[in-house]
């Protein structure tokens, strides 16, 4: 079997162990990938980007918060460099901002999530539909928490009344 063919497979070990509610297991396998992944492929490269991505967000799914962090932090900085202005920067930032806030960590955070939400909703069209009828609203959610855990009401509800546009466009 060549490589590619077994690549599935950390993929399908990290959701069984998700589903099981394993997430210790799950958070060892994202590690053991990740590790993986830095030995393979070390230098900023547009497939490091592809292979580190998934890895950031099991890492936020477990709530391994510091590690996700890093992982996405190194994504974004790729992305700004091999994929300015596109769509998936902006979902990295605010991806990366949620996991800021999950830490406390609410200056860069608030920036990231509010940037992230902007970018995407201003390249939305550059977005596949299939995908831009989760990326926005989840960016959209991401806000709403981090005003909802800051007490601030009047953008919680801004953010919702948006959210709530967004989703009956999309029903439409």
């Amino acid at each position: 079997l060549q490589s590619y063919d077994l690549a599935f497979i950390p993929k399908e070990l990290f959701e069984t162990c998700m589903r099981a509610k394993k997430l210790d297991r799950a958070k060892e396998i994202a590690l053991a990938e990740l590790e993986t992944i830095n030995k393979r492929s070390p230098d900023p490269t547009p497939e490091r980007l592809l292979a580190l991505w998934p890895i950031g967000n099991w890492l936020r799914r477990v709530e391994s918060w510091v590690e996700a962090e890093a992982t996405l932090r190194e994504c974004l900085s790729m992305r700004e460099k091999l994929e300015a202005g596109d769509w998936k920067l902006y979902d990295n930032q605010s991806v990366l901002g949620e996991v800021l806030m999950k830490q406390g960590k609410t200056v860069e955070a608030n920036t990231l999530l509010h940037e992230g939400y902007e970018g995407l909703a201003k390249s939305a069209e550059s977005i596949p539909k299939s995908w831009r009828r989760d990326h926005i609203p989840n960016a959209l959610r991401r806000l709403i928490d981090f005003h909802r855990n800051a007490n601030q009401p009047e953008l919680v509800a801004q953010y919702e009344e948006q959210l709530r546009v967004y989703e009956a466009a999309l029903a439409k």
